[in-house]
């Protein structure tokens, strides 16, 4: 289409741009996502979680038996408003242990917040232990406590230890009275009044101003008769609906020819993969420690090969539509668009096995469910411009797709799929939380496993990198498929 006839069909739309519907319904989307997260997640706009850590990270001695009578009292300081429980690490030497070790939470001035009992018989070796509060305890007047954990009915052999690290400023540690040069490798657990909710609508105001900017943007550059790329991707989906659609439901019928179980595999692939990675995972390897490992595992699974089929399967569009491409004038970003479009139906199919499979673990689905959609969006968006990328650049480096498969492969180590990131050096967590896919698989985790609201943070993450992967994508693709034709 010439820049005459593109002129003469604005000028037959009028006021019907696209881009009046996409800025009417984005802003009507946003405001009913935001309004929803306000209702269901209102108190968790107003609290925030908080975990202190003190020397978490490395343990690096034990305090000892902790025989009848042995006491430990600790300093420290948090930020929290109010205390919910405090997490404790033990050992027992691989030793049958006995006895009763009794936890105390005092203020500076000796008086006590709270108290917790547990019983040492059921302390694992090397392991964490939560002491729960039952109640949420205030600190917001005085933050320096003293933590006493005394030890009852052990003996030599058959007591348990606890862990410490490296020493804390501000921490003091003493064991029966005798100062010890370590501080107890806990984590207190509490919440802390926040004003995330003044954020939450400002992030949304800025979202509706950014999207209503962008749209008449466009719309004053359609009325000039030019084009943008992210114009013509809107027009691809208005004009070319059908096509998309053909080309969608083609990859399907090629996907599962002559399959008895066609669109089932959809539903098996996850499930026997789950399956088999559980067995080795939670049985050779032992990560079963982490809770509803296979839901984790699953919703792991789910998103990763999501991301991995839309991309690699984006790869070879453009080269392998060459032949079309030559004969037909045809928009070239509705080839990369077919085979996200056609992996993301795949992958909403595959989450009914999830379901399965939270129903089987019996884990329980909550109103944040309805954050599912917001992230799914996001996630598509980021996968999309990946896709765009990847398609232009194998028209030109035919190597995109072997190295690209070597990315993915090393993508998939470094995602938290089977294993928790919470097992690494404080370092090693935060190179792998640069990885977008951390945060898109640990929002739905948090929404489906944990039934908790996603943080404004993580909401801003996800949505952001979508955003941001989109519009690199469009801009990368739009610069390069004038030459196509010359390299296909």
């Amino acid at each position: 289409m010439n820049k005459l006839d593109f002129r003469e069909k604005i000028r037959r739309t009028k006021g019907k741009s696209v881009w009046n519907r996409i800025a009417v319904i984005g802003i009507a989307v946003i405001l009913l996502f935001s309004t929803v997260y306000y209702l269901i997640s209102r108190d968790t706009l107003s609290m925030e979680t908080v975990r202190e850590a003190y020397s978490r990270v490395e343990p690096v001695a034990t305090v000892g038996e902790m025989t009848d009578g042995t006491e430990l009292k600790q300093t420290f300081s948090v930020k929290a408003d109010y205390l919910t429980g405090i997490i404790l690490r033990f050992a027992n030497y691989e030793n049958e242990t006995e006895g009763t070790v009794y936890l105390e939470l005092m203020n500076s001035a000796g008086e006590t917040l709270a108290n917790a009992t547990a019983d040492a018989s059921k302390l694992e070796n090397n392991a964490d232990y939560f002491f729960d509060f039952q109640k949420q305890i205030d600190v917001s007047e005085d933050r320096q406590l003293q933590l006493s954990v005394k030890a009852a009915g052990g003996r030599h052999q058959s007591s348990v230890t606890m862990w410490t690290g490296v020493e804390q400023p501000g921490c003091q540690l003493l064991v029966n009275g005798t100062r010890f040069p370590n501080t107890l490798y806990m984590e207190p657990e509490g919440i802390r009044k926040s004003n995330y909710t003044l954020w939450h609508w400002v992030f949304t105001l800025a979202l509706i101003l950014l999207l209503g900017g962008f749209c008449l943007y466009q719309a004053q550059k359609e009325k000039k008769g030019e084009r943008t790329a992210f114009g013509e991707i809107a027009h691809v989906f208005d004009k070319y609906r059908f096509l998309l659609a053909q080309l969608v439901s083609g990859d399907f019928k090629n996907k599962y020819r002559r399959s008895y179980l066609g669109i089932v595999w959809s539903l098996l692939n996850p499930l026997l993969m789950m399956i088999v990675m559980s067995v080795v995972f939670s049985v050779v390897f032992r990560f079963s420690s982490i809770p509803n490992f296979q839901v984790y595992l699953i919703l792991g699974q789910v998103m990763f090969s999501f991301y991995s089929e839309s991309t690699q399967i984006s790869v070879m569009t453009i080269v392998g539509s060459g032949q079309l491409i030559k004969k037909v004038y045809l928009p070239k970003y509705i080839f990369p668009l077919s085979k996200v479009v056609f992996s993301f139906i795949n992958t909403s199919i595959s989450f009914v096995a999830v379901f399965l499979v939270m129903l089987y673990y019996r884990v329980p689905l909550t109103l944040n469910i309805l954050y599912l959609p917001m992230i799914m969006a996001s996630f598509f968006l980021f996968c999309l411009g990946i896709g765009f990328i990847l398609s232009a650049l194998m028209v030109y480096v035919r190597d995109t797709l072997h190295l690209y498969g070597i990315v993915v492969t090393v993508l998939g180590y470094m995602t938290p799929i089977f294993y928790s990131i919470d097992v690494f050096p404080q370092l090693l967590q935060t190179i792998l939380k640069i990885n977008p896919l951390y945060h898109y698989i640990t929002a739905v985790r948090t929404i489906l496993l944990y039934g908790q609201p996603v943080s404004i943070l993580e909401s801003v993450i996800c949505i952001g990198v979508g955003i941001l992967s989109l519009g690199v994508g469009v801009l990368y693709f739009n610069r390069k498929q004038s030459k196509f034709i010359l390299y296909i």
